[in-house]
This record gives C-alpha cells, structure tokens and sequence, in this order.
C-alpha cells in the first residue's frame, strides 16, 4: 500500500498550523495515519505517516484499479 510521510510545521504569527502539506489527501482516502509532535530548534511540528489509496488520478478520472468513486 502506498505511504507518505507528511511534516506539518507550526505558524506562531496565526498560532495555527500550515494546511499546504494536507492538500496531497485532497484526491485519497487515508487508510491510516499515525501523527507525532515534535520540536526540532525551537520549533514545533506535526509529523503524520499516512498510508493510503488514490480515489482520482490528477486529471480527475475514478481511478478503476480499485473501483472508488
């Protein structure tokens, strides 16, 4: 099953996190995730192992393999 390791850094202007990492789930349904905080420099993180399947190729087509919609 396809993975992806994703780290998620902490914005302290908007004391939230940065969404643009998430925006690789947009086109998969995530089987499992398995987060982690972390500080690396003084700074704060959220790592996630996600494993998962692809619902629709970049060109928007139903990926027929495993016969989501």
């Amino acid at each position: 099953m396809p993975y992806r390791i994703i780290t998620i850094p902490f914005n302290p202007d908007k004391d939230t996190l940065f969404e643009e990492p998430l925006k690789f789930c947009l086109n998969k349904k995530v089987v499992s995730c398995k987060p982690e905080f972390f500080r690396a420099a003084d700074k704060a993180y959220w790592t996630v192992f996600l494993e998962y399947e692809t619902l629709l190729e970049d060109s928007g087509k139903v990926n027929k393999e495993k016969g989501s919609a």
